[in-house]
């Protein structure tokens, strides 16, 4: 047909999402992963422990010389757009709904809950 390859562009960006990623580039294909993943959790609803898992993914993958900076550029958008979620998170105790008591010796302001990645034993 005539004009038939003219639809898409004629130099298609090897970084772009649309591109078939070459078998060898790990980071490449890791990086794909990732964006459909971030789609996944954007558009159901995960459980926090799911979200703060893609985080840590997300930051080894940042701080891993195998990435360009195209992905690493990716990667950084999308671990915003989670924060975002993560923060839209509602509390799992309401400090101020009816009936609540704070338990004896609970300093206000003092931050209580675990930091990710501590609980459960060592990692990595």
């Amino acid at each position: 047909p005539p004009g038939g390859g003219d639809t898409f562009a004629p130099h298609p960006d090897p970084e772009s999402p649309a591109a078939p990623v070459p078998d060898g580039d790990i980071p490449g294909q890791f990086t794909r992963v990732m964006g459909k993943v971030c789609t996944q959790l954007l558009v159901s609803r995960p459980d926090e422990e799911n979200i703060t898992s893609y985080l840590q993914l997300l930051e080894k993958c940042l701080s891993h010389e195998a990435f360009t900076e195209t992905q690493k550029k990716r990667l950084l958008s999308w671990k915003q757009q989670v924060l975002k979620l993560l923060r839209a998170f509602p509390k799992k105790v309401p400090l101020d709904g009816p009936g609540y008591r704070p338990p004896k010796g609970w300093a206000f302001g003092s931050n209580s809950l675990p930091i990710a990645g501590s609980v459960g034993g060592a990692g990595g």
